[in-house]
């Protein structure tokens, strides 16, 4: 008998579950412009229609979802990182104005 470290465990196949079909449905509807969620809600609906008709079996349809995920999350994040900082964007956010920033009142005082 192996250790049950060693025991793979049987895929857990979500497709049908109500719960996450709701929350698929939920960030649909909350992000209906969001190119993200559209392809992998698109993705996640066609694998699971090709798991139910025994043209992909349900490891291969999570792998592929999964990598589709991770790529989508990742390339989400380097767009954020190369969007240009947004001076007015932040001051809104935190209600901060640059002269409270202590560079800027350091270069005040020397400049005075």
């Amino acid at each position: 008998m192996l250790p049950d470290a060693l025991v793979a465990e049987e895929p857990v196949n979500h497709c049908h579950k109500p719960e996450v079909e709701a929350q698929w449905q939920q960030l649909l509807a909350d992000s209906p412009e969001d190119a993200v969620v559209i392809r992998l809600y698109a993705l996640r609906d066609g694998l699971c229609h090709m798991v139910d008709e025994g043209l992909v079996d349900l490891e291969q349809a999570i792998d592929i979802f999964n990598r589709e995920h991770a790529r989508s999350v990742m390339g989400q994040v380097k767009e954020d990182n190369e969007k240009p900082w947004d001076l007015a964007l932040w001051q809104s956010a935190t209600g901060a104005d640059c002269a409270d920033r202590p560079a800027r009142r350091l270069s005040r005082t020397l400049h005075d």
